[in-house]
C-alpha cells in the first residue's frame, strides 16, 4: 500500500515543494516519512485504512517535515521563573548596546587584525584588552570562548607536567557535569588536593609546596555551599603565601561580578576588582552571567604572566568571532562608562527594588482578574542569581501565585510553553509562580494572551 518514491515525487503537492525547495531536499525528506511509516505499519502504530488515504497522509507529513527542517529550532521564550542567569535558558540575554555592536559588525568587514594606522596586520585581541586595561589599571588581560577555557588555558601554559595546589573542598562540578578535576587532567597539570571536603587550613598549603608546584589555584564554589563545620582559607592568605614562595596564584571566580552586590543581601560574589587588589596574580571570569554579556573567558592580571600564556598555541582554538569579540567590547564599555546598573538586563534585574516589582505585579494582576477561570494572588517570595552564583542567596521579591479552574498545574505550565512565544515559568504549592523581575515589561501582554487561552486552549499567538 506504501506509494513509490517516484509516484510521490510526481504528486501536485511535492512538485510545490520542489520548486520551492529542491529536488534533492524533498527526496531526503520523503525516504526519510516513508521509513517512519514502514515502521509504524510493522509495529501496528499505523493501519491505513486505502492506499490513497495513506498516501495523503504521507504526503502531509512530508509538507510538514520539510517546512520544520527549515525552521531554526532555537526560539526565544519568556523567563518568568526568577532565575536571572538562567543555564537553561541561554544564560544573559545580551544588553542593547551589544544587539548594536552585532549589527554594526556582523554584516561588514572590520579591522579584527588590522593595524589602521600602520596598514600593517593587526591583533585581534586589542579589541577588547584596551577596555579591560582601562577597566583593571595596571593588569594585562587576555578573553577566549569561555571561563573553563581561560582556566584550562592557564593551567596548560603555566603547569603543565607540573602540581597544582587546590583544594579538595572546591573541586567542584559545573554544569553538564564539566568537572574542575577533569579540566585540570585535559590541562596536563597535576591535582594536588589538600585539606579535606569540608576544612582547609592555611597549613595545608604550605606543606603541599615543592619543587613541583606549578601554580595554587582557588576555585569559586558553584551551585553549592559547604556550611556547619567547615573553613576555607581567604585568597589574600593564599596570595600572600604565593608572593612569598614564588609561585603564581589563580582564581577562577566563575560568575565575573564587577560590582558591589551586597546591598541585596548577595555576599558571596565579591567583584574581580577586590580579588586583583589582594594580590592574586591571575583572575578568570565568565562573560555570559553576572558580567551580563555573551559567552566568554576572560583572564586578567599580571602581564607577564598573561604574555607567556598569549604564546600558547592552543589559543588560537579558543579564541572568539568578530561578533562576539564586538558585543564584548559594548558589554565592558557599559561598565566603564558607570552605566552597567541601567543598561545590562541581568543587573537592571537584581537592582530592580521589592516596591518596583510589586507595582508592575499589582497591575498585571489586575488585568489577569479580568479573566475567566483565572484566580492570581500576590505573594512575597525570592528570586534566584543563578549560574552558579550565589547558590545559597534568596532574595525577597513578589511574584503572582495562579491558579486555574480546568487545569492542574503541570497542565498549566506545558500550555504556558507550547505558547509562542514559550512562557517558562515554575509552580509551588500546586499553584503557577510567575516572577516578573526576568520578565521583560513589553513581554506582558504575551503572558495575558497566554493565559487567556488557557480556557480556549489557543495556544499559538
Amino acid at each position: 500500500m506504501i506509494p513509490k518514491v517516484d509516484e510521490l515525487l510526481k504528486s501536485p503537492d511535492i512538485e510545490a515543494e520542489i520548486s520551492q525547495y529542491s529536488r534533492e531536499f524533498i527526496a531526503t525528506i520523503l525516504r526519510e516519512v516513508l521509513e517512519e511509516v514502514r515502521e509504524e505499519i510493522h509495529t501496528g502504530k499505523c493501519m491505513p485504512e486505502t492506499k490513497e488515504t495513506l498516501k495523503e497522509d504521507i504526503l502531509a507529513r512530508i509538507v510538514s517535515a520539510a517546512g520544520s527542517s527549515l525552521t531554526s529550532p532555537l526560539i526565544p521564550v519568556i523567563n518568568a521563573t526568577g532565575v536571572v542567569v538562567h543555564t537553561n535558558l541561554g544564560r544573559s540575554p545580551y544588553p542593547a548596546a551589544a544587539l548594536k555592536a552585532i549589527e554594526n559588525i556582523a554584516p561588514s568587514y572590520s579591522n579584527l587584525e588590522f593595524d589602521l594606522e600602520k596598514g600593517a596586520r593587526g591583533n585581534r585581541d586589542e579589541v577588547v584588552e584596551k577596555v579591560l586595561r582601562r577597566i583593571f589599571p595596571g593588569t594585562g588581560a587576555l578573553v577566549v570562548n569561555n571561563n573553563a577555557a581561560a582556566v584550562l588555558l592557564v593551567l596548560n601554559t603555566l603547569a603543565e607536567g607540573k602540581e597544582v595546589i587546590v583544594s579538595r573542598g572546591q573541586l567542584v562540578e559545573i554544569g553538564g557535569s564539566f568537572r574542575i578535576p577533569d579540566v585540570m587532567d585535559k590541562s596536563g597539570a597535576l591535582i594536588r588536593e589538600v585539606g579535606t571536603t569540608n576544612k582547609t587550613h592555611y597549613e595545608d598549603y604550605v606543606r603541599a609546596i615543592s619543587e613541583r608546584t606549578g601554580l595554587i589555584l582557588i576555585v569559586h564554589p558553584s551551585n553549592f555551599k559547604v556550611i556547619g563545620f567547615s573553613s576555607t582559607v581567604e585568597p589574600d592568605k593564599i596570595a600572600g603565601l604565593g608572593r612569598e614562595k614564588g609561585i603564581p596564584v589563580v582564581e577562577d571566580m566563575g560568575s565575573g561580578n564587577f560590582l558591589n552586590l551586597t546591598p541585596f543581601g548577595i555576599k558571596d560574589e565579591p567583584t574581580v576588582q577586590e580579588h586583583l587588589a589582594m594580590g592574586i596574580d591571575l583572575v578568570t571570569f565568565s562573560g555570559d552571567k553576572l558580567l551580563g554579556g555573551p559567552q566568554a573567558g576572560f583572564i586578567v592580571g599580571r602581564e607577564d604572566l598573561i604574555a607567556q600564556i598569549r604564546k600558547n598555541h592552543l589559543r588560537r582554538a579558543l579564541r572568539l568571532c568578530k561578533t562576539i569579540y564586538a558585543a564584548v567590547s559594548a558589554v565592558l564599555l557599559e561598565y566603564l562608562k558607570g552605566t552597567a546598573r541601567e543598561n545590562i538586563p541581568v543587573m537592571k534585574m537584581i537592582h530592580i527594588t521589592y516596591e518596583e516589582m510589586e507595582a508592575r505585579t499589582r497591575a498585571l494582576k489586575e488585568k489577569l482578574d479580568a479573566l475567566p477561570g483565572i484566580l492570581a494572588e500576590i505573594e512575597r517570595d525570592g528570586f534566584k542569581i543563578g549560574g552558579g552564583a550565589a547558590p545559597d542567596a534568596k532574595i525577597p521579591t513578589p511574584v503572582l501565585a495562579l491558579e486555574t479552574k480546568k487545569l492542574s498545574v503541570d497542565a498549566c505550565l506545558r500550555k504556558l510553553r507550547s505558547h509562542r512565544p514559550p512562557i517558562i515559568a515554575r509552580a509551588r504549592e500546586n499553584r503557577v509562580i510567575l516572577d516578573l523581575r526576568t520578565v521583560f515589561p513589553e513581554q506582558e501582554d504575551a503572558i495575558c494572551a497566554a493565559l487567556q487561552s488557557l480556557e480556549t486552549g489557543n495556544t499559538r499567538k
